[in-house]
């Protein structure tokens, strides 16, 4: 176990931090792209198809 605060939990967020700067940032344009009610649709859709793939999950594991 490391010494409590010898820095590595700093360094290794640094690291997550620049490792997804870009990807960050790209997203965000995405995001930029649609309006409110856009956003709100896919949202939903995203929540919805979460819950039927769940749903198709369970189903086939009780095959």
């Amino acid at each position: 176990m490391a010494p409590e605060g010898d820095g590595r939990a700093d360094r290794g967020r640094g690291v997550v931090e620049a490792a997804w700067d870009a990807p960050g940032s790209a997203f965000a344009a995405l995001l930029a792209e649609f309006g409110d009610e856009e956003l709100r649709v896919i949202e939903r859709y995203l929540r919805r198809s979460t819950e039927v793939g769940s749903a198709q999950a369970a189903r086939l594991r009780e095959r």
